[in-house]
């Protein structure tokens, strides 16, 4: 059975007009706003953006792949992101797709625009881009994810041509399902100065605390660091906050918030 797992983007003090912009471009919804996250769905997914800070800046390293399935809509999305963003890649015919484009939006989110559609209701795909000394890693983070998801599989892998100069075998792109949750895997192959940071995390809303414990343990496994209220880094950089479900009713007064500040892992019986 699916379980969405929803990305939070890490804004610093603009996470409310960032959300109104992405719900105008998907016609999302705004749900949910404490003034430090707000709530919102595109295209019935759910997204969170945090008041954060300048602590974190978000980039390339994690975008967005957009099936607009017809190119009239690939046409919309692409103009409306250039306003005050920048094509990283401009709209127009490249080997796998026919119209494709890559644009940062001007508050710093990534989004790959393709003109087909895809099989699944889910046409909003979180892709995460393994770069530098982590651009052959894709086969063992498939691997490390599927150990710690029940139920994971993958939908298509692509290995570098020789020419690219890459190992034997890697992989370029790749796109795997967690829980239900479609993810693509990208590597480049070129050197790039930055890399996956806190900026762009990804919730696990957790029925009870088993289940808070499996992700946790499993996620913290070697090389990954802990961090506080539930977020935590794994062993290739990508942020995950695990919490309950229903953490908004269990913080409802000071003494609750003040608990989990000083928590890790969260502990729901000590909150």
């Amino acid at each position: 059975m699916e379980k969405q797992i929803s990305p939070c983007l890490w804004f610093n003090s603009n996470a409310r007009e960032a959300a109104e912009f992405h719900c105008q471009l998907f016609n999302g919804e705004i749900f949910e706003d404490n003034g430090l996250t707000v709530q919102y769905k595109l295209n019935d997914r759910l997204f969170t953006a945090l008041n954060g800070g300048p602590q974190y800046e978000i980039n390339e390293a994690i975008s967005f792949m957009v099936y607009c399935g017809s190119d009239q809509e690939i046409e919309r999305i692409y103009e409306r992101l250039l306003e005050n963003g920048k094509a990283l890649m401009e709209l127009g015919a490249y080997p796998w797709t026919r119209k494709y484009a890559w644009v940062k939006d001007q508050y710093g989110v990534s989004w790959q625009l393709d003109v087909d559609t895809i099989n699944n209701a889910q046409n909003i795909v979180p892709s995460v881009m393994f770069v530098n000394d982590q651009n052959a890693a894709i086969d063992q983070a498939l691997d490390f994810y599927h150990r710690i998801f029940p139920t994971s599989s993958v939908l298509m892998k692509a290995e570098y041509e020789p020419s690219f100069g890459m190992p034997e075998g890697a992989i370029q792109f790749a796109q795997h399902k967690l829980n239900g949750n479609i993810f693509s895997f990208m590597s480049s192959h070129v050197h790039h100065d930055w890399n996956i940071n806190e900026a762009i995390s990804f919730v696990l809303r957790c029925d009870d605390q088993d289940e808070m414990d499996h992700y946790w343990s499993s996620l913290i496994a070697a090389e990954a660091q802990e961090g506080q209220c539930g977020w935590l880094k794994d062993k290739y950089g990508v942020s995950w906050q695990v919490i309950p479900k229903n953490l908004g009713e269990l913080l409802q007064n000071n003494e609750s918030v003040e608990r989990m500040l000083k928590m890790k892992k969260i502990v729901i019986a000590d909150l």
